[in-house]
C-alpha cells in the first residue's frame, strides 16, 4: 500500500501532524519545521500522490490541507488486520487464565 510507504518517513509524520492544526502553505510549513521549501514541497508531493493530503493552488501559492479520504482508505484496510488480532488477543487472555488458574 502506497500510503504506508509515504508514512514511513518522520518528516511526513510532522507534516501531518502540523496540517492537523490548520491548512498551511508550503512556504508556512518550511518556516515552522525547519527545512527548505523545494523539499517540503517534495514531502509533501509524496503525501499528495498517497492521498493523505490536497495542494490547492492559490496564484504563487499552493495551501495544503488533509485529505480525509487517503486517512479513512487506510483505516478500512486496517480493519481486517484489528479484527485478526483482536481475536488472538481474545484467544492469549484464555490461555493466560488457564495457566494462572490450573483448574480450568
Amino acid at each position: 500500500m502506497e500510503g504506508f510507504a509515504a508514512l514511513a518517513d518522520p518528516f511526513r509524520l510532522r507534516i501531518l501532524d502540523r496540517l492537523r492544526k490548520s491548512d498551511a502553505t508550503i512556504s508556512t510549513l518550511s518556516d515552522e519545521l525547519g527545512m527548505a521549501a523545494p523539499s517540503v514541497s517534495k514531502h509533501v508531493s509524496v503525501l499528495s500522490r498517497a492521498g493523505f493530503v490536497i495542494k490547492h493552488v492559490e496564484a504563487q501559492r499552493r495551501r495544503c490541507s488533509l485529505a480525509p479520504e487517503g486517512f479513512a482508505r487506510l483505516g478500512e484496510w486496517s480493519k481486517d488486520y484489528e479484527a485478526l488480532w483482536s481475536d488472538r488477543l481474545a484467544r492469549l487472555e484464555v490461555m493466560l487464565d488457564e495457566i494462572e488458574d490450573p483448574r480450568c
